[in-house]
């Protein structure tokens, strides 16, 4: 990370459903304050009281989303950092104490330091598709876990029950499938995104839109970047004499089990750079598992060069 400018104040927020913990970096004021409007309003006059140019806060679990928001609308700069962002810069700094308050300076620190040059200027029209695609694949999860449970009812009004209540979400699911399609097609920019991504075999309709709403970044970054923000890119452990397997971790879980579904029918029917790909892998003895991730990977990269290049997908002539 780069230093920032000298010149620029930074402060840190760390966010829970109920309140915030703010702190100003370089021992200035700390102060807690709700996390709603009435607390928001008091949060944005004290830090601009301070002279703060820039502030730092985690993701955590969309309860951030509303202060952000407003900071960003009053004009102050917020950059969202990623949970595993903050714990590496607490890990560099032996940090190990935890308390909200410790937490917002922490985050104040590392904001201090963050290079924000590169980073995209946050699109607000993706927080309410995000929801709707969280409400949507919430009922698919639901929808499982049902079927699931119909493996072990036998008694047949009970299982005309389950059964109604799966057809119905199934429906549901289908409906507010439409109206997210709809709703995202607002933007033609968006909508331009979503046909790209789809241009690409092995892509449909909901892995698109998990890909497009869930990965605002898409088509603005490299490849190495936007796999490692779907927690797709491979960190090798290498040390001495010893060379572990590589792994995957963190990033979006949503995204990287959206592009893990589509992959698996891919890699065997789908698509021919998938199955080529696959069968090179599995040939110099990687696992299954390990074949499919590279493949994973290999769709969200085909999906973010096709939204570079602003062109559909077109398959190679053999």
């Amino acid at each position: 990370m780069k230093m920032a400018k000298p010149n620029i104040i930074s402060a840190g927020i760390d966010t829970s459903k109920a309140k915030l913990d703010i702190a100003v970096h370089g021992g200035g004021s700390a102060f807690t304050v709700n996390n709603d409007e009435v607390g928001w309003k008091a949060a944005a006059a004290q830090l601009k009281r301070a002279g703060v140019g820039r502030i730092g806060i985690e993701a955590t679990g969309g309860y951030e989303r509303g202060v952000t928001r407003f900071l960003q609308k009053i004009g102050l700069s917020v950059i969202v950092m990623q949970p595993v962002q903050v714990k590496a810069f607490a890990k560099l700094h032996l940090k190990r104490a935890k308390t909200d308050r410790i937490d917002a300076v922490l985050i104040a620190a590392c904001t201090h330091v963050f290079d924000a040059a590169n980073k995209l200027p946050p699109d607000a029209r993706f927080d309410a598709l995000a929801d709707h695609l969280t409400f949507i694949e919430q009922l698919e999860e639901d929808i499982v876990r049902i079927r699931t449970r119909l493996e072990h009812i036998y008694d047949k009004r009970l299982r005309r029950i389950a059964e109604g209540d799966v057809k119905r979400l199934s429906l549901r699911c289908d409906d507010e499938r439409k109206r997210l399609r709809a709703a995202l097609r607002q933007y033609d920019d968006l909508a331009a995104r979503f046909d790209l991504v789809q241009s690409v075999p092995s892509i449909g309709e909901r892995t698109a839109l998990c890909i497009v709403i869930r990965l605002p970044e898409l088509g603005q970054v490299s490849r190495e970047e936007i796999a490692a923000l779907a927690g797709l890119a491979p960190f090798v452990r290498q040390s001495g004499k010893h060379d572990g397997q590589a792994h995957i971790g963190g990033g979006r879980g949503r995204v990287r089990r959206a592009l893990y579904i589509a992959a698996l029918p891919g890699a065997f029917r789908w698509s021919e750079e998938l199955k080529a790909l696959y069968a090179r892998l599995i040939a110099r003895g990687k696992s299954h598992k390990a074949a499919l991730v590279a493949c994973a990977r290999k769709l969200l990269i085909f999906a973010n060069t096709v939204a570079q290049r602003g062109t559909p997908w077109q398959t190679a002539k053999s």
